[in-house]
């Protein structure tokens, strides 16, 4: 273990779940390895990891045999080989890109400055055309000149600028009761002519931290449905698949601890989540019985059910109809001979 300031390209480095990346890698050895890139690609979901090369760069998110500095590994382990360290990493380049200032103009500075390019116009001429009468009458040139020049000077709104930055101001100031905060003045201008903003907020605004909104559960099945979420269910601690943990977190505020449940029923066989199945189900031994757990997409899992479950498909929909993201959890005790059956 070294500070990531003495990594140089060519070292090799080791990742864990809970492991922060220390600079740009090349994957060259994974065993279910995922990572949170939030913080690059504002995607809520760890990108899971792999060693084949990739044809073409494309996007951040598209370079899965990459790691990239400041993203946390959240599940399983790997080897990868560092190809670039501090600025010249994707986060040291988004680091560039914020020092460099780009002046754009708003509106309202250039109807200004359209403005005052014509109020110096209209005033010049006006100067001209007083200052030829007068010369025409008769009077002295220098006292015209001076007096030509008087009317200029008199002419430019001095305090304009004073008057557009105090309005600008007062502007921030009232947007500041609205939870908005702005970095230049001539921004509350612009904002100000807003009516829908369209940003990525995941990483940036929010914290990309998932969590249980509803369930909808029979209360005679209340205590096998969070055993089912605390077992079936590969997170540990705070680190793991944000879905995941969400479910664990709602297990343990429910009074069920995972530790303690895999004491009296440990986990004997799991299959993996894939998008074949589109389930998850882990197999547990106790007292000498056989407990198998099943999560994934609600169609997947009633289409593994006995049984009319007319109700629990309602509700489902329901809840996707509201923006939720819905998985269904269902259990069933086992003999040695039905393990590894599809159905499972």
């Amino acid at each position: 273990t070294i500070p990531a300031l003495e990594l140089v390209p060519g070292d090799i480095v080791l990742l864990e779940a809970g492991n922060q990346v220390p600079a740009d890698l090349r994957i060259g050895e994974t065993s279910q390895l995922r990572i949170n890139e939030a913080a690059l690609t504002g995607e809520s979901f760890p990108s899971e990891k792999h060693t084949h090369p990739i044809e073409s760069a494309g996007s951040v998110g598209d370079r899965t045999s990459m790691a990239f500095k400041g993203t946390i590994a959240t599940h399983g382990r790997g080897r990868g080989i560092v190809v670039a360290t501090g600025m010249q990493t994707e986060l040291g380049r988004i680091a560039q890109l914020l020092e460099e200032r780009i002046d754009v103009k708003t509106p309202l500075q250039k109807r200004l400055a359209h403005f005052g390019r014509y109020l110096a116009l209209v005033a010049l001429g006006i100067c001209g055309i007083i200052f030829a009468v007068g010369v025409a009458r008769g009077e002295p040139l220098i006292r015209m000149f001076l007096t030509s020049v008087s009317l200029a000077v008199a002419a430019i709104p001095e305090a304009l600028p004073a008057v557009v930055t105090i309005s600008l101001a007062l502007g921030a100031r009232r947007m500041f009761k609205a939870h908005t905060l702005v970095r230049r003045l001539p921004a509350v201008e612009t904002l100000g002519s807003v009516t829908y903003i369209c940003s990525d907020k995941t990483g940036t605004l929010t914290q990309n931290s998932m969590r249980v909104e509803e369930v909808f559960v029979d209360p005679a099945n209340h205590s096998t449905f969070y055993t089912a979420l605390a077992l079936n269910n590969d997170a540990d601690g705070d680190f793991g698949d944000p879905t995941e943990l969400a479910l664990l977190r709602a297990a343990s505020e429910a009074g069920f601890d995972k530790t303690k449940l895999e004491q009296d029923l440990p986990r004997s066989t799991e299959f993996p989540f894939d998008s074949v199945r589109k389930l998850m189900t882990t197999v547990h031994e106790g007292d000498g019985t056989l407990v198998a757990f099943l999560k994934g997409a609600p169609e997947s899992v009633f289409a593994c059910c006995d049984g009319t479950l007319t109700d629990y498909a309602a509700h489902a929909e329901d809840m996707a109809r509201r923006g939720l993201r819905v998985l269904a959890v269902a259990s069933r005790e086992l003999n040695a001979s039905q393990i590894g059956r599809a159905h499972v």
